[in-house]
């Protein structure tokens, strides 16, 4: 079924010897992903705030990237539905702008 794909059951893409600690670890290092949870999760999140500290330095000087007080305006906790609401997408992929 189209999509199905997605809905798999992730224990059945594991390594079938993923159960073994030492395995466990080099396929972690295959990776280049960290063992420890909270180190992965530091990571993640400096890689996320590097990225949205660089997003936001270039918004400014995108010109083909409007943006309005009416946004300003949504910013803030639990806004993102409104902020989507906002948001028109073009025929064209990746264009979008925002409702006027």
């Amino acid at each position: 079924m189209e999509g199905s794909f997605a809905f798999r059951n992730p224990s059945e893409d594991m390594p079938a010897d993923w159960t073994n600690e030492r395995r466990r670890i080099l396929h972690y290092e295959e990776l280049g992903k960290p063992v420890d949870a909270p180190t992965f999760a530091r990571s993640l999140r400096e890689r996320l705030a590097t990225a949205l500290t660089d997003f936001n330095r270039a918004l400014p000087r995108l010109s083909h990237v409007r943006t309005s007080r009416k946004l300003e305006l949504l910013l803030g906790p639990n806004n993102l539905p409104r902020i989507e609401a906002n948001v028109v997408h073009s025929v064209r992929p990746g264009k979008c702008r925002l409702r006027r």
